[in-house]
């Protein structure tokens, strides 16, 4: 019989597997439907949004409907450019088949609450099970899979570096003109 807390448990189980890098899991959640995604953006999304409480008592329901959209909007974005550079590599699977699993993998960026070192074990881990969901779903070899996540990473961290450098170039230069005005 299907019963609501039957598919919140099954869908939970499937992103543990996800999470746990068990190929028949990231299939699992390959086949299923839409819903899977939706839930664990709806935990994720309460999680931040129970944490916002400590830093912003009052915005629960901001965050969490933020978090909501953001995180529909932005895995869309992210796993389609995984999913391109997929393709570019021989891969054979459909766009929603990597992105139901992928979402499944979002559960990891919740360690990111956790300070100093979660951001960091969340985007590590983030990263291992992408490469294990693409492999699978594009049925590549690890080498390709690798390449397929990593490259899009490679080229966000140059950005991100460039922008910080030019950043602080221009924040180095007010301060600068700030000073010698005195």
């Amino acid at each position: 019989m299907y019963t609501v807390g039957n598919a919140c448990s099954n869908a939970l189980n499937d992103a543990w597997g996800v999470l746990t890098l068990k190929e028949r899991s990231v299939k699992n959640a390959a086949k299923g439907g839409f819903g899977q995604p939706m839930l664990i953006f709806t935990v994720v999304a309460i999680i931040y949004a129970l944490a916002a409480l400590l830093w912003m008592p009052g915005r629960f329901f901001s965050v969490l409907i933020g978090t909501f959209i953001g995180l529909f909007i932005a895995s869309f974005i992210w796993f389609g450019i995984i999913w391109l550079f997929a393709k570019m590599f021989g891969g054979k699977g459909a766009f929603m088949d990597q992105y139901k699993p992928m979402s499944d993998a979002l559960l990891v960026d919740v360690l990111s609450l956790v300070p100093f070192i979660g951001g960091l074990v969340a985007g590590i881990w983030h990263i291992v099970a992408s490469i294990t969901i693409v492999k699978t779903v594009h049925k590549l070899s690890s080498g390709k899979a690798v390449a397929a996540v990593l490259i899009p990473v490679a080229i966000i961290l140059v950005i991100g570096i460039i922008l910080a450098i030019a950043a602080a170039t221009l924040f180095a230069g007010m301060m600068g003109s700030m000073m010698g005005g005195l």
